[in-house]
């Protein structure tokens, strides 16, 4: 069934010890494209536009037997034929018994306290509008190492970009020549703070520069009292293992696959 944004399930245990796990589902509340779906227990399935990924919550031990019912929920919410990317916790992927392409395990870490990283040369600094170009090519090229299954040109990023610029604040780690060799960026949702787009380019790796500059954000972010979290390939090893290093704790494990109903 449809539910309301204000619906208790929200509320409910189940659903708080997942708040951070799941903060992309609380983002989406505000949003008024959201459409809700539960069983008003055992899970919710949230969807956005057609851009966005749709996001399935379950309740831990989730039953079973509800399983049919929230295939045919998303059956229904497809159309039986339309490609969606989907979002849910792995233990749920592996149950399904819908067609998964494109399939990606993603790590999820949080932070209570930070652990200093080796020095590095060079300086933090926040971007501004005269960084776009770089900032543009940089996070098209981590879309083109990231093999994702959607395209992005140049230009897609530059837009990104420029939204990011406006909303938001993007982080930049320099090295000692003035050269941008490393970005981030943040967004705070609910108390709840996610770092995203963290990228060095191949060029300037294995410097510590990821490190410094997301130990700089991650003790921000402490300072203010709210939650540092971070998703991350978890086939990607170094990132793992940097962010692990900096004091970050694996705390559960998503899965992103694209959903082909006509396969």
């Amino acid at each position: 069934m449809i539910i309301s944004k204000e619906h208790k399930i929200f509320l409910s245990e189940n659903f708080i010890q997942d708040k951070y796990l799941f903060t992309s589902i609380i983002e989406n509340l505000s949003s008024p494209n959201t459409k809700l779906y539960s069983d008003e227990k055992n899970y919710i399935i949230c969807q956005n536009t057609l851009e966005k990924p749709i996001i399935i919550w379950t309740k831990e031990n989730f039953n079973k037997e509800c399983l049919e019912e929230l295939e045919q929920t998303i059956n229904t919410i497809t159309n039986g034929n339309i490609k969606r990317k989907f979002i849910c916790k792995k233990e749920l992927s592996q149950s399904l018994t819908l067609n998964k392409d494109s399939y990606l395990e993603i790590s999820f870490l949080m932070c209570e306290k930070t652990i200093k990283p080796q020095k590095c040369d060079g300086y933090y600094e926040i971007a501004a509008s005269k960084d776009k170009d770089i900032l543009a090519k940089y996070w098209y090229y981590d879309h083109i190492e990231s093999k994702s299954s959607e395209n992005i040109s140049l230009k897609e990023s530059t837009k990104f970009v420029e939204k990011l610029l406006k909303e938001t604040t993007i982080h930049l780690w320099k090295n000692s020549n003035n050269e941008i060799v490393s970005i981030a960026y943040h967004q705070t949702i609910n108390n709840q703070t996610l770092i995203n787009g963290v990228y060095t380019h191949p060029e300037y790796r294995r410097n510590y520069y990821a490190s410094n500059l997301v130990y700089k954000i991650t003790n921000d972010i402490i300072s203010q009292k709210k939650m540092p979290l971070l998703y991350t390939d978890s086939n990607y090893l170094p990132a793992n293992k940097t962010y692990i290093n900096l004091g970050y704790k694996h705390s559960g494990t998503l899965v992103s696959f694209i959903y082909s109903p006509t396969k």
